[in-house]
């Protein structure tokens, strides 16, 4: 697979940066190609050059943001071997996301800001994309009682609304607390018959 080139690499993150920077004060309906082109100091042309619109850079920009989160996690757990390490990745996995939006508790606001929601259904969208790949590789250890579609549906929806809550009640718990108990109930939930049989 060719590489891309550095400028390139560069660009992309500056748009990213600059569309993350803007949603930390307003709504993703209202920001515009011309906002984020002014942040990221680059013209429209360039931005075209890489995004079909700002819909194409904000699926870009989850898509990287949980990207490093799984990697972050993949460094730690892989590879799954076994239907004990798909447990600890997912329980770890969690975690990662809890810590990692409490760090950047500033721009996830805009997951339940917005009136259209659609922040929220791209991370929903992306979430359900890497949690169907993790699914599918428990496969290879137990078998699935539902389709991959109503398993994956319902793990990546759990994680997601568990993310917002957090972020909505973030003053109300202990941040270590809300992550133990998410750890338990994580663990539990995989390890239940609920979604696997031998």
């Amino acid at each position: 697979m060719k590489k891309e080139d550095l400028r390139i690499t560069k660009t992309k993150r500056d748009l990213r940066l600059a569309l993350i920077y803007l949603l930390k004060d307003v709504p993703f309906e209202k920001v515009t190609i011309g906002d984020i082109c002014e942040k990221a100091m680059v013209n429209r042309m360039t931005f075209y050059k890489h995004f079909k619109d700002k819909y194409d850079l904000l699926d870009h920009a989850i898509d990287s943001l949980l990207g490093q989160i799984i990697q972050k996690v993949a460094q730690q757990i892989m590879p799954v071997d076994s239907f004990d390490d798909f447990v600890e990745f997912c329980v770890l996995l969690a975690k990662t996301i809890i810590e990692e939006s409490s760090a950047k508790k500033d721009i996830f606001p805009e997951l339940y800001r917005s009136d259209s929601g659609i922040v929220y259904d791209v991370l929903t969208r992306t979430m359900h994309h890497y949690i169907s790949l993790l699914v599918q590789e428990v496969g290879k250890y137990k078998k699935l009682k539902h389709s991959l579609q109503t398993t994956t549906e319902f793990l990546s929806g759990g994680i997601i609304h568990l993310i917002c809550y957090w972020l909505l009640h973030i003053d109300e718990f202990d941040k270590n607390d809300f992550i133990k108990g998410s750890e338990i109930f994580t663990r539990e939930l995989i390890t239940s018959n609920l979604f696997f049989t031998d």
